[in-house]
């Protein structure tokens, strides 16, 4: 359950996905076990966005697919059981992914910067 240090029922929690891909467009597909967002095309620059707040289990957790024509990735955006992640990277509040041609990276709300999280599958 998100105890301790961990993210706080009542706020608002987002995930921001946004397009690095130099000239190419990124398909994503997020979803939790209660709800299912969609397939999202997004061109160079764009992005999509969605919040929440966590649910009374604070078993709270998205994971999304993404995928451009030269690999793909499955991995979870949020998950409630990871304190530490959502306080240092998130900031709790927002957690911002960043795919780019040479992996998916998760922007650091500690440091202000970008943190490469996960190499493309091929």
């Amino acid at each position: 359950m998100c105890e301790g240090i961990g993210p706080v029922p009542h706020r608002k929690y987002h995930v921001r996905v946004e397009n690095g891909l130099k000239g190419r467009p990124l398909y994503a597909h997020c979803k939790s076990r209660e709800d299912d967002l969609g397939e999202h095309k997004l061109q160079p620059g764009e992005q999509f966005s969605w919040g929440f707040y966590i649910n009374m289990f604070g078993t709270t957790l998205f994971f999304c697919r993404m995928w451009y024509d030269l690999g793909h990735k499955s991995f979870e955006v949020f998950n409630c059981l990871q304190d530490e992640f959502i306080y240092q990277f998130c900031g709790y509040n927002t957690c911002h992914w960043k795919p780019m041609d040479d992996g998916i990276y998760v922007f650091h709300a500690q440091t202000g910067g970008w943190d490469l999280k996960y190499k493309w599958d091929k």
